[in-house]
């Protein structure tokens, strides 16, 4: 039987997934209100802010999904002693 916070550290992945694309929307609206420099730099930014998103996303889909499933087995054949 599984703890009431075994799934936790799912939870907060998820959590973490949505939040860095939010940031970069708040990023990427104070930006377009500057000028000239502030606005390059708080629009790449913002742009940084979700790709790093969207690669916790796929990094985070790929940890769930191989903690549900066993390891492969090899195909090298077992010597006998």
């Amino acid at each position: 039987m599984r703890g009431p916070l075994s799934r936790a550290g799912e939870i907060y992945n998820y959590v973490e997934v949505g939040l860095w694309p939010a940031m970069g929307v708040i990023v990427a609206a104070v930006a377009l209100r500057r000028r000239g420099a502030a606005r390059t730099r708080g629009l790449i930014a913002a742009v940084t802010l979700v790709a790093f998103g969207a690669s916790d996303a796929t990094c985070s889909a790929n940890i769930m999904n191989s903690a549900k499933t066993p390891p492969a087995r090899s195909n090298t054949p077992k010597t006998l002693p």
